[in-house]
């Protein structure tokens, strides 16, 4: 019976390399995947905070016609209804309230109960 010699093989077989590509190739797209969610969430993210800093401007405004009113010694507050805030950061009776920032709409409604 012959003994094999066992040759001293260098280099990758064809399924080595084929195996690393595919594994190479997986992380790729994960990469590309969490990439995009990424990015998808900071859009959003962007446009909460937009909406957040809006809301705050109504509620300033509130507060600062609530404490006119204060100052002039009108303890009598605001009249419940919905208002809008005009180009001076003043209060005045109306619905809505379209605002567009960064060609997003943004619809404010301030209401006083």
């Amino acid at each position: 019976m012959k003994k094999l010699k066992s040759k001293n093989l260098k280099g990758f077989t064809l399924i080595e390399i084929l195996l690393a590509t595919s594994i190479l190739v997986m992380v790729g797209v994960a990469a590309i995947g969490v990439e995009r969610n990424f990015m998808a969430s900071a859009g959003v993210n962007k446009h909460k905070l937009q909406a957040t800093a809006l809301a705050q401007e109504g509620i300033n405004a509130v507060r600062a016609a609530y404490n006119t009113k204060l100052l002039n010694n009108d303890t009598s507050g605001l009249a419940a209804g919905t208002y809008i805030i005009n180009a001076d950061d003043s209060l005045s009776p109306g619905t809505n309230q379209t605002i567009q920032q960064n060609n997003v709409n943004f619809t404010r409604t301030i209401t006083v109960p």
